[in-house]
């Protein structure tokens, strides 16, 4: 269900967010092409492209991992380091 979370997240909408989060794992990798990564990758590279903060608020709560490596191996970026490095 982690498929869900992402178009959710993808397409801003914070009660579809509400319902995969219960539905999903917050922290399962999501393949696409030849990146990994988890829901809260995809909410803090959504704030670029006006995404709502309560997205992230919403996968912290639900208990998303600040320090979740991208799928990248030992040298993937984490949603915290993402963040900082966007200025968000």
């Amino acid at each position: 269900m982690s498929a869900a979370i992402h178009s959710a997240l993808r397409a801003h909408d914070l009660d579809g967010l509400s319902v995969a989060i219960r539905r999903g794992d917050v922290n399962a990798l999501t393949v696409e092409g030849t990146w990994r990564r988890a829901p809260l990758h995809e909410a803090v590279s959504e704030l670029e492209d006006g995404g709502p903060v309560d997205a992230v608020i919403l996968l912290l709560r639900a208990g998303a991992l600040v320090d979740q490596r991208d799928g990248s191996g030992e040298r993937g970026a984490t949603p915290l380091l993402v963040a900082v490095f966007r200025g968000s």
